[in-house]
């Protein structure tokens, strides 16, 4: 995708039109993504409509992974999505069998921030943090679908300069998706 996922209000994701397999509510939009980054902060959906179509939506890890991404998993892969049916959250870290995630593989296709944003329409959306947006217009971020601790999952992280697809971000707070093709 080209554009930061935008689900918003409250509404509830099928398997006829996402890859849940079985039906996610997804919240309504939240001004808080918590301060806790243990169960109780984690194991909670959120979101923000961030009211900037260009920056889409924030989903904490738990909303992203449409419920599957939960505390107790440490590493691999969260097994659904919100992303729309044909679609899904990339992998990050190091999990899958060519040995780097397909954030790692997106970036490596470009060979350089430039060719990167021009290429994905990269927005600088920052993520929200808390009650508060960090990073706005310095660095956007994309979660995956990969665990790297029970507190953190796998993202790409970038600003006006460089791309860091190994980022690991507190699976509490909000950050933009991209769905990749299946």
């Amino acid at each position: 995708m080209v554009k930061n996922l935008r689900l918003v209000g409250s509404r509830t994701l099928t398997p006829a039109d996402s890859d849940v397999t079985s039906s996610f509510s997804l919240p309504a939009s939240s001004d808080s993504f918590g301060t806790t980054n243990d169960a109780a902060g984690v194991n909670i959906p959120r979101l923000k409509d961030s009211g900037n179509a260009s920056y889409g939506v924030y989903y904490n890890w738990y909303t992203a992974t449409a419920g599957s991404g939960t505390y107790a998993i440490a590493s691999g892969s969260a097994a659904q999505s919100i992303c729309p049916k044909g679609w899904k959250l990339p992998t990050g870290g190091t999990i899958n069998t060519t040995g780097n995630g397909e954030f790692q593989q997106l970036y490596g296709a470009y060979n350089n921030y430039n060719n990167f944003t021009v290429t994905t329409s990269a927005v600088l959306s920052g993520y929200r943090n808390g009650t508060d947006y960090s990073d706005l217009n310095i660095a956007g971020v994309w979660w995956s679908n990969t665990a790297s601790t029970e507190t953190n999952g796998y993202g790409l992280s970038f600003n006006s300069s460089s791309v860091y697809p190994l980022y690991s971000g507190q699976k509490r707070c909000g950050l933009s998706v991209r769905c990749v093709a299946r």
